[in-house]
């Protein structure tokens, strides 16, 4: 369920019918649309240019309880997180990030515990959320998000 982006949970529930080209289809076009107006404006803003590492950990703590908030079933939230923390895990240990945002990145994983509230500020728990981490993953890549 993690990587089908809720088709799988479509097809079960009987929304999507696998037989039928146009169902699919229609399926593939919604996502696309949900991507461009849900994830597309978290990923682009972890393109913060010139900010300190202790901004860029506020900023990227804020879009993950916004994607958490933003984000209204609990399949998706799961599959977001699962995705999210395999790409973090992934990168931490085999990227060759700058110093700084390895330190980001550090910090981040370290902030995400069922348990811990990041700071007074923020009135959510940090979860792990995919399109924050890919964000912050192609900014420290040098990838243009206009690619």
């Amino acid at each position: 369920f993690a990587h089908s982006n809720g088709l799988e949970a479509a097809v079960k529930a009987g929304f999507v019918k696998a037989s039928e080209k146009d169902s699919v289809y229609q399926f593939l076009k919604d996502s696309i649309s949900n991507v461009n107006k849900l994830q597309a404006p978290l990923i682009r803003a972890q393109y913060s240019l010139n900010q300190s590492e202790s901004e860029m950990l506020e900023n990227w703590v804020e879009l993950d309880c916004l994607c958490e908030a933003s984000l209204t079933s609990n399949v998706s939230r799961r599959a977001s997180e699962s995705q999210g923390l395999a790409l973090l895990r992934l990168c931490f240990e085999s990227l060759n990030f700058e110093k700084r945002y390895l330190i980001v990145i550090d910090s981040f994983r370290k902030m995400i515990r069922p348990d811990t509230i990041p700071n007074s500020a923020t009135i959510c728990t940090v979860k792990g959320h995919f399109a924050p981490i890919f964000g912050f993953v192609c900014f420290c890549s040098n990838i243009s998000f206009e690619v």
